[in-house]
């Protein structure tokens, strides 16, 4: 069986070695909860929607500047 997956944009997210375990861990939940909160919002909608990176981006800013974390978005 094959399966053919469209092209997509994704958030590519990474924390820096210097960030506390803690924090990313912290981090990295937040950014889970954006998933689930956008999924609720939209029906159950998934990350591959065309307007997920436009929808979610201010959020994921705001949570970068408390977790420090870097990111950035790919076509894969």
């Amino acid at each position: 069986m094959k399966a053919r997956i469209p092209q997509h944009r994704e958030f590519i997210i990474s924390f820096p070695e210097e960030v506390d375990q803690n924090l990313q861990n912290e981090g990295w939940a937040k950014l889970q909860q954006v998933v689930e909160d956008y999924k609720k919002a939209h029906n159950g909608n998934s990350v591959y929607e065309p307007s997920f990176i436009e929808d979610c981006e201010p959020t994921v800013k705001k949570l970068q500047e408390t977790y420090k974390f870097e990111y950035k978005v790919e076509l894969v």
